[in-house]
């Protein structure tokens, strides 16, 4: 019976010492908000592990020890939920840890040429807000790298943001009376109409969705109603 308790704690010993520390799961984001087609890139801080298992939140898993995951372009808002779990040398102790990022829709913009019937469709790189003596403005800038650049401007009557509602669009950019707005295109591109063309026909509506002013608005005309626009736009 000695021997037999002997050589029951000489095996658990040797297990526990095949163990090594237990596993600390770890794991950091670079943001904590995210718009929809960035890269989340997820730092491994964990302690004493020697095999990691990430599950993304599409259900695939990396064994990676750092790990990105690139958000799809078409996602709307949501919460996305990262697991990391590491286990420690021998992989018989092992902890896991979740971590959630907010993600808010993606900006796009399109022209329509219907003269030569060409349409394209722009992701911004940027969405960014401004201001000029008169009005306020939201910016979505795209740029092609060593070609050209294409800006669409959205001006509104004087103010920190546009209030949420629906805005007529008139021909000046001045003197916006409440509730218009006035829309400007601009590109370096010989398809593109010249630089800053009236948008006279039709209606913009702006939303404020989990507190992020959202733009959009379809089948704006120019004058003359060669070129027409819609757009989606989203102001982190």
């Amino acid at each position: 019976m000695k021997n037999a308790s002997l050589i029951i704690f000489t095996f658990l010993l040797l297990f526990l010492s095949a163990c090594e520390k237990k596993a600390d799961a770890d794991f950091s984001t670079d943001k904590t908000e995210y718009v929809a087609g960035e890269t989340v890139k997820l730092t491994n801080t964990s302690k004493s592990g020697s095999s990691f298992v990430w599950i993304m939140p599409n259900g695939e898993d990396e064994t990676t020890k750092n790990a990105e995951y690139q958000i799809p372009f078409n996602q709307g808002f949501d919460e996305l939920s990262f697991n990391l779990t590491v286990k420690s040398k021998g992989r018989c102790i092992r902890d896991s840890k979740t971590i959630s990022v907010n993600v808010i829709p993606s900006s796009w913009w399109i022209w329509t040429n219907q003269s030569i019937s060409v349409s394209q469709t722009f992701v911004p790189h940027s969405v960014t807000a401004g201001s000029d003596v008169n009005n306020y403005w939201i910016y979505a800038a795209y740029a092609r790298p060593y070609v050209t650049y294409y800006d669409l401007g959205i001006g509104f009557p004087p103010g920190s943001m546009p209030a949420a509602g629906n805005y007529t669009l008139q021909s000046s950019k001045t003197g916006l009376l409440p509730f218009t707005a006035f829309v400007n295109l601009s590109g370096g591109d010989i398809e593109l109409p010249p630089s800053s063309f009236d948008f006279v026909t039709g209606i913009i509506q702006v939303e404020y969705v989990n507190g992020k002013l959202h733009l959009f608005f379809t089948d704006i005309y120019t004058n003359p109603t060669t070129f027409k626009l819609s757009a989606d736009i989203y102001k982190p």
